[in-house]
């Protein structure tokens, strides 16, 4: 290509790199055009007002004189944080002028906007007349800075406009120079790569204050603030409830494990080396009766031992044939003596008195006689070695009505006496087995019941009663194990779970108390979420006590301090992660 056919491509480059670095400078972006300077580039300024029933609080750009404005009133209950809807909001601004206007509600809940015109600049004050339902108040905010119209309209940058004015400038001397053959294109491109970056520079100095992400905080620490804008308390659900003094039950909490009292579980093992003979066997979680089959255990037996049992069995039979034999015998000897002996008692009047006595005797001798044979039958039919078929099956029952714990037998498996079949647990009532702390001893053995919370069964109470405390403390944890027994006739409970123990331990003291739902942990310590301002909240460490009816005592807050119980884990997420910042 000839030098000077490159210099022309090279200058038609730099001419098509003008335009976008020119709207990139003014955010063009293909954009509709943006709204001027003192609607988006200036901060917001925010201020607040309260009473004992509403908070107010209003955000809108500085404002200034002569110019349209629309004020962000965020409406919400001074107690508990809930936006208000529907109420009417009266607005007095009074300083060099006085200019009235009224809030209309938008489609956020607690939103609401206000548009008006300030004549003159200076100072104002704001009384903000609210009604709602039968609730009314007036809310002043004080020092309302209103700036004079130059000063508070925004201009735009000019530095877009000059840099473009100037690389215009500086295409059209290259283009003169080229018309008048002057210089040739190589040389004018020249002058342009030189030129032209210089004018681009500006710009794009101009375009790096633009800070297009947010960086992220540090982790807020216990105590510090966290700042958390009113729209956003009301998108997340933020809510409060003022500490307050309550008279609390004193109770100390236990923290422990349910477990089955031990002449509740059963362990079964099978009696004999075997195998499982029977398909159906139970399963874990079966319900079981006493006496009933769990399996059956199939004793193998060897030739020699077959022939053993079956021959015990033949001589025993023969011996109790004989025996049955003695029996019929001496049942014709009682009815024999027994005829004798009525037909004595019909002649007793011609016979010697000797020989109705000797009848007698016989008789009794004779039925001595029967009743000693038959009870040698049924002791003997008691140690009768069994049938073949019997002394191999062993059956496997349950001892008492409960429920399969554990289940190891299946069907056709080989099993050794120590082998574990089968463990069988009675789930009407549990040991609550709990830590109890040294001090807390003597408080725990008189209080003797308690309440039962697991967080498997959210809002569900159990009620427990002592059952046993042990003797010897742990050394490392200077505890004692108490056994609470808690009533499970219903069968929610499980062994295993873990559960805190709530034992009353005095009569109720006046206490500062919140919500128990105020509670979290932040950073392994205990904190409530305290509103310092109405978009500001900070972490309180607390040391929680006592609980009842859903309020706990605490130790950190005062009475009246709002604290949140609502949106709790949103507040400690952004605590956690550190607020966003520009």
């Amino acid at each position: 290509m000839r030098p000077r056919n490159f210099a022309w491509l090279f200058l038609l480059g730099l001419l098509s790199m003008t335009a976008p670095a020119l709207a990139h400078g003014g955010e063009a972006h293909d954009e509709p055009p943006a709204a001027p300077a003192s609607a988006t580039t200036q901060a917001t300024v925010a201020s607040y007002a309260e009473s004992e029933s509403f908070e107010l609080t209003l955000k809108s750009p500085p404002l200034a004189a002569k110019r349209h404005e629309t004020i962000k009133l965020l409406l919400a209950d001074y107690q508990t944080n809930q936006p208000i809807e529907g109420a009417t909001l009266e607005l007095e601004f009074s300083g060099p002028s006085t200019v009235t206007t009224n809030a209309t509600p938008t489609a956020e809940k607690g939103i609401y906007l206000a548009s008006l015109e300030l004549p003159e600049p200076g100072s104002y004050q704001l009384v903000a007349s609210i009604t709602h339902g039968d609730q009314a108040d007036l809310l002043t905010v004080d020092e309302i800075q209103v700036a004079s119209a130059a000063s508070g309209t925004g201009a735009p940058s000019r530095t877009p406009l000059l840099a473009g004015l100037g690389a215009l400038a500086v295409l059209g001397a290259g283009g003169l120079l080229l018309a008048r053959r002057r210089f040739g294109p190589t040389a004018v491109a020249g002058l342009l790569t030189i030129t032209l970056p210089l004018g681009m520079a500006n710009e794009v100095r101009a375009h790096a204050g633009h800070d297009h992400e947010e960086a992220m905080a540090a982790p807020v620490a216990v105590g510090a603030p966290i700042p958390l804008a009113k729209e956003s308390q009301f998108l997340l659900g933020i809510r409060t409830v003022p500490a307050a003094e309550r008279q609390v039950a004193q109770r100390t909490t236990l923290l422990g494990r349910l477990e089955p009292p031990t002449r509740q579980i059963v362990a079964l093992h099978a009696p004999q080396a075997g195998r499982i003979a029977t398909r159906e066997v139970a399963d874990v979680g079966d319900r079981v009766r006493k006496g009933q089959v769990l399996a059956v255990v199939e004793q193998v037996l060897s030739t020699s031992e077959q022939i053993q049992l079956a021959s015990e069995r033949l001589k025993y039979q023969s011996e109790l044939t004989q025996l049955e034999a003695s029996i019929s015998q001496a049942e014709q000897d009682v009815a024999k003596t027994r005829a004798d002996h009525q037909r004595a008692l019909k002649l007793r009047d011609i016979v010697a008195g000797k020989s109705l006595v000797d009848a007698e005797i016989s008789l009794r001798k004779a039925e001595d006689a029967l009743k000693g044979l038959k009870g040698q039958r049924d002791r003997y039919a008691r140690l009768a070695p069994p049938s073949l078929e019997a002394a191999r099956r062993f059956p496997i029952v349950a001892p008492f009505d409960g429920v399969v714990a554990e289940a190891h037998a299946t069907f056709g498996e080989q099993v050794e006496p120590s082998k574990l079949l089968y463990r069988v647990v009675d789930p009407r009532t549990l040991w609550m087995v709990a830590d109890v702390y040294e001090r807390d001893l003597a408080k725990v053995s008189r209080a003797k019941r308690g309440v039962l919370t697991v967080e498997a069964l959210p809002g569900e109470k159990f009620q427990a009663r002592l059952s046993s405390m042990g003797t010897l403390l742990d050394e490392q944890t200077r505890t004692l194990k108490a056994r609470f027994l808690v009533d499970n006739a219903q069968d929610k409970l499980k062994g295993g779970m873990f559960g805190r123990l709530a034992v009353e331990v005095g009569g109720n003291a006046r206490v500062t108390a919140v919500p128990a739902s105020a509670l979290a942990e932040l950073n392994g310590k205990s904190v409530v979420f305290v509103r310092v301002s109405p978009e500001t909240f900070a972490a309180r460490e607390v040391v929680p006590g006592s609980s009842d009816g859903g309020w706990v005592a605490l130790e950190g807050v005062k009475a009246g301090e709002r604290v949140v119980t609502e949106g709790v884990y949103q507040l400690k997420s952004t605590a956690e992660k550190g607020p966003a910042r520009r």
